[in-house]
C-alpha cells in the first residue's frame, strides 16, 4: 500500500473510532467499548422522511425554475413586440403564457400531492410516530404554497408589462 493511501486509510479509521464504531478486525486502542456499526438501530422512518423531504424540496425547487424561466422568456418577447408596437401579439402571447405557466404550476403541485401521498403512506408503513407525520404534512404544504406563489408572482410579472397601457384582458 502506498503511503497516501495508508495515511487515508488510517484518517478514516481514526474518525470511525473517535465517533464510537471501530471494525471488528480493528485492534482495541482506548478504554472505550467497540461498537459495531450493525448493532445501532436504524430509524427507518427517519430516513424515509429525510428522503421525501429532499425530494419534495427538490421538485418544488424545479418548478419554481421552470416558471421563473418562462416568465422570463415572455417577457423578453413581449417587451420586444411592445417596443415594436404590436400590442395585439403582445397580448396575445401574454395570454399563452399565462396559461403555460397556470399549467405547469396545477401540475407540479398535483406531483407534489402525489409524492406527499406516497410519503404518507411509506411512513404509515414503517410504523412512523405523529410528529413525523406532522412534519411531512408541513413540508408539503410549504412546497405547494413556494410553487402557488411562484406561480402568482409569474403571471403578475407578465401582466405588469401592460400595466401603463389600456387593460383589455391580457389573461387569467
Amino acid at each position: 500500500m502506498t503511503l497516501m493511501k495508508s495515511s487515508i486509510l488510517a484518517s478514516v479509521l481514526v474518525a470511525v473510532t473517535l465517533m464510537g464504531y471501530q471494525p471488528a478486525n480493528a485492534q482495541l486502542t482506548s478504554d472505550r467499548p467497540v461498537v459495531d456499526i450493525t448493532d445501532r438501530p436504524v430509524d427507518i422512518p427517519h430516513h424515509i422522511l429525510c428522503r421525501c423531504v429532499h425530494r419534495i424540496k427538490r421538485l418544488a425547487h424545479a418548478c419554481i425554475e421552470r416558471n421563473a424561466e418562462i416568465t422570463k422568456r415572455c417577457t423578453h418577447a413581449i417587451r420586444f413586440l411592445l417596443r415594436q408596437g404590436r400590442v395585439e401579439l403582445a397580448k396575445r402571447i401574454a395570454r399563452h403564457c399565462i396559461h403555460h405557466i397556470e399549467v405547469t404550476t396545477k401540475r407540479c403541485l398535483h406531483a407534489i400531492d402525489g409524492i406527499c401521498a406516497r410519503c404518507r403512506q411509506a411512513l404509515s408503513d414503517a410504523g412512523a410516530g405523529h410528529d413525523l407525520f406532522g412534519i411531512l404534512a408541513n413540508v408539503c404544504e410549504e412546497a405547494k404554497g413556494a410553487v402557488s406563489d411562484s406561480g402568482r408572482r409569474s403571471i403578475a410579472a407578465i401582466k405588469s408589462l401592460f400595466d401603463d397601457r389600456p387593460t383589455d384582458s391580457v389573461g387569467g
